[in-house]
């Protein structure tokens, strides 16, 4: 068998690298082998230089694409581990001094099978056959950027931040191009990326540029993923140090452009509470500089947000305040450079405290600066941002600086100071964290910080550390997390303060001989939350089994045993409060997800037994139906029967999404919410014509009900009309 691996080994070392293996046939080889091969492998792709630029239409019909020596040696993960790809994919690969050239040419038995729906700017393909393309332009292995496409020129483009799928940052966007289209042998893909929209460091000389590059190809009838280079099931394909190398580009120049995008809206509101409609009519602006290769400054001036969509609704059963995800696409775009503490949970840097109340409430935002980027070793981000004054409400300063260093190969130490100043308060932040990867599955992060506010001396402290091993196979954790009283940063947000937790977690996770599973999970976890004086509050021990079934639906069961102790009566909902107490009780919960990648699909959970001092039961489904390419529906229902001695009540939650897709570049979105608590029935619709890349034409109409009753009113309505336009110099 040594022999055997040997002569593979070496074969691939001298083989041409732009082509598929010729060695011994893999199947016959064990799966510890073929991995051991393949990760031996130096996967390297070489770019062709051509004088002048391609005609983009999705057809590899030019001649310079034949001169081009194909990538095709794509491999599969999850069942058939290490295994050849079941439908040929050739990727070829041209540059010219402006841009960078891919193209794909992905071959199929059943072409008549070729999914293509999805085309609009940004909008998830889950369903698709996609083609994916990392590319790591500073080749450090730390960062990438993601774009994909399908055989309608689907564009969607992602940043790569860390090592996993939530360290995505999926409103990063880039000036690129790509068209699709389908013939009989299966699809075709033309991708153009503008160096300048690249940043690299450039030698100057004429010297050769290299850049980290992957490619990935979903074929979902199939339940299928192919890979170029080979990603095993113990690492993953968000892992820029997964990827190849681009090599052959030569004389080319990174970009380092300016971009001027003003700003004009005009519109009405009504507000019921006012009585009246009133006017409204502005201007603004937003400005990007590209300082060097590695750093981009950001200006804004009378900052608008009239575009980005309403919140979905909650209904608050828990005795922690709700956490509503940040939508403004100025905070969203390079937020990930300011990330410091535990998502959802602690998080030192919560953009939603700018130009937003406490209940929602728009707060105008007069202008501000950011730089975001990397010199070096070294992650940049700093952010000052002033709000208006407005009805009685003082203008407010929030600024944050954030720093982090890369250390050994995939590891990393940084700190961060934050602060909110205005109305004669100062609320002032600080803290250092760092993540440790020690052979590819030993994980070490932590961070510690302290709040500095006159008003508040003591209990000011906050902490967390987690230490875990992650593989395909088995997974463990231990956190450890330490919040005082007082720590809730004017520029953060915290679930829990004046708590102290302690949890783990223990995952096996074994992939069975069976022709219809692919992955079993059996999971334990224990948690522990007490207050700073040590007293008991939460319990939670867990066990939860799920299938993975090969169709790449899953299915789960969960069993929760819960202890909450409160020490002051709580109120649960309007006329229901629970005294003070020990509460113990038990949960069953049983979901199923169909597969992702059909345009059919649902998630479905039902929730039973207790809940604090009674009994719970609760449902929830979450249909999406990707009827056409011009029409796409999704919604979710959600319902709670409650049974308590103090009483009986039941909330309903109700929202339905429908996606008129006109052309690529031309879109109406429309949301509906129903919240049985608040009794409130909203409208939201959005037509957005993308009428070149960077600018934007919008119409937005939002509107509030109030039902009581088969009767209802309007709360407020607004009309907004909305011009975007980009001037790249």
């Amino acid at each position: 068998m040594f022999l055997l691996v040997t002569a593979v080994a070496a074969f691939l070392a001298v083989a041409p690298v732009q082509d598929g293996p010729r060695g011994p046939d893999p199947a016959r080889l064990s799966r510890e082998e073929r991995i051991r091969v393949l990760r031996q492998r130096a996967w390297e792709v070489t770019a062709f230089p051509i004088r002048g630029g391609l005609r983009l239409d999705g057809r590899l019909d030019e001649a310079e694409w034949d001169e081009a020596a194909p990538v095709a040696d794509f491999y599969q993960r999850e069942r058939n581990e290490g295994l050849p790809a079941t439908e040929r994919t050739e990727v070829r690969v041209l540059y010219d001094a402006t841009s960078l050239y891919i193209g794909f040419r992905c071959f199929d038995s059943r072409p008549e099978k070729v999914r293509a729906r999805a085309m609009f700017r940004d909008e998830s393909g889950t369903a698709e056959d996609l083609v994916s393309i990392m590319l790591d332009a500073y080749n450090d292995h730390r960062s990438a950027i993601q774009l994909v496409t399908n055989a309608n020129g689907l564009m969607e483009d992602l940043l790569q931040t860390g090592e996993t799928r939530e360290t995505r940052d999926a409103n990063w966007d880039a000036v690129w191009y790509a068209r699709g289209s389908r013939n009989a042998r299966g699809w075709e893909a033309e991708v153009a990326v503008p160096f300048r929209s690249l940043r690299f460091e450039s030698p100057g000389d004429g010297g050769e540029v290299v850049f980290g590059i992957g490619f990935k190809r979903n074929i979902p009838r199939k339940n299928e993923e192919v890979y170029w280079p080979f990603v095993p099931n113990d690492s993953s394909w968000y892992r820029p140090g997964e990827l190849g190398h681009l090599r052959g580009l030569r004389g080319i120049t990174p970009g380092r452009s300016a971009e001027l995008r003003p700003y004009v809206l005009g519109g009405a509101k009504y507000d019921a509470a006012r009585g009246g409609t009133d006017g409204r009519s502005e201007a603004g602006l937003d400005f990007k500089w590209g300082i060097n290769s590695g750093l981009t400054a950001d200006f804004t001036f009378n900052t608008d947000f009239a575009q980005e969509e309403a919140d979905i609704q909650q209904i608050n059963l828990t005795r922690f305040s709700l956490f509503f995800p940040e939508k403004r696409q100025f905070f969203l775009e390079g937020e990930r450079m300011f990330q410091f503490g535990v998502p959802k949970e602690a998080e030192l840097v919560f953009t939603r405290r700018i130009g937003l109340s406490e209940n929602g409430e728009v707060i105008p935002v007069a202008g501000g600066a950011r730089l975001t980027g990397r010199q070096g070793r070294y992650g940049i981000g700093a952010m000052s941002i002033q709000t208006a004054s407005e009805q009685g409400r003082p203008s407010e300063n929030f600024t944050v600086v954030r720093v982090r260093r890369d250390v050994l190969s995939r590891s990393s130490v940084g700190a961060l100071v934050a602060g909110r100043q205005g109305g004669g308060r100062s609320d002032r932040v600080a803290g250092a964290d760092m993540s440790f990867f020690v052979k590819d599955a030993w994980i070490g992060e932590a961070f510690w910080a302290r709040r500095f506010a006159s008003d508040t001396p003591a209990g000011t402290h906050g902490g967390y550390a987690r230490f875990g091993y992650e593989r395909d196979r088995w997974g463990a954790n231990y956190r450890y997390s330490d919040f005082g009283e007082n720590f809730t940063p004017g520029t953060g947000y915290v679930r829990r303060p004046d708590s102290r937790g302690n949890s783990a977690d223990l995952r096996f996770s074994p992939r069975p001989n069976l022709e219809a599973v692919r992955q079993f999970s059996l999971g334990t976890s224990v948690t522990y939350v007490t207050s700073q004086k040590n007293v008991l509050e939460t319990r939670s021990r867990e066990a939860h089994f799920a299938a993975i079934f090969e169709s790449g639906d899953i299915l789960t069961f969960t069993f929760d045993n819960q202890l909450e102790s409160i020490a002051r009566p709580f109120l649960l909902r309007r006329g229901v409060a629970l005294p003070p107490g020990a509460y113990r009780f038990n949960t069953f919960t049983s979901r199923f997800e169909s597969f992702s990648r059909r345009y059919a699909r649902v998630k479905l959970s039902y929730v039973t037994g207790g809940f604090w001092s009674g009994e719970r039961d609760s449902i929830s489904a979450e249909p999406i139906w990707r009827v056409h390419r011009n029409l796409d529906l999704s919604g979710s229902y959600k319902a709670d029967w409650i049974r308590l001695p103090q009483g009986r009540f039941t909330t309903q939650l109700v929202t339905s999404r429908v996606v008129f897709v006109l052309r690529n570049n031309m879109a109406l979105n429309t949301l509906c919410q129903y919240n049985s608590d608040t009794r409130q029935f909203s409208t939201y619709a959005r037509f957005r014509w993308i009428f070149k890349p960077g600018s934007d034409f919008f119409v937005v109409y939002s509107e509030t009900d109030e039902r009581s009753g088969f009767f209802s009113g309007v709360r407020n309505r607004a009309l907004t009309v909305k011009l975007n336009y980009l001037f790249a110099f």
